[in-house]
Order: C-alpha cells, then structure tokens, then sequence
C-alpha cells in the first residue's frame, strides 16, 4: 500500500506581512523554520521512502528538515508548485480588497 503524507511549509515572511505569495519564491520566517523543526520531529519515526516537493525555497525548506531524518535527497517537482495568483502577488490581502470588490 502506498502512502502520501503531505506537509505544508512553515510561516513566510510574507505570511506574516499578509501578502499573497503564489509563485514568488518567499523565505520562512523564523517561526516558519521552528515549524519546519516541529513538523520533521513528528516525522522522524515515520516510514519515509522519498521527498518531494515544490521547487520554492519555502516548500523545500520544510520538506528538507524532515527528509534528513531520513536521509533522503528532496527532490524537486515544478507541478507541485503553488498556482499564480497575477497580479495580486506581493500585494497585502487589503489592497486587492480595496481594488478589486
């Protein structure tokens, strides 16, 4: 039987500013990070044969920390990347409201 476990990336620094990231390659913010630590301890004990993830630092990042409990390479997949948001990326969930209803 074949398993997936999917994991979210941690808190970005546009998370925290409230901006919609889509494809734009954003960092973890700190909290993010520790989140990422969080995550992979929960997994360390868990059977893992392979790490997959987006191409984004953000994604990859996580999926790292968790994958090196492993030891495991992460490999690098473009149709996991997060969908294009246009025009709104790098803007604040307030503008686009503003804008646009």
């Amino acid at each position: 039987m074949i398993r997936i476990i999917l994991l979210r990336h941690g808190e970005t620094t546009w998370n925290i500013e409230g901006r919609y990231q889509g494809q734009e390659d954003t960092p973890l913010s700190e909290r993010g990070w520790e989140q990422g630590r969080k995550a992979a301890l929960a997994l360390k004990d868990v059977p893992i044969d392979r790490a997959i993830s987006s191409p984004l630092s953000r994604s990859y990042e996580t999926c790292r920390l968790a994958a090196d409990f492993h030891h495991l390479p992460v490999m690098k997949d473009e149709r996991l990347t997060e969908i294009s948001h246009g025009l709104w990326e790098g803007i604040h969930a307030d503008e686009i409201e503003a804008r646009y209803t």
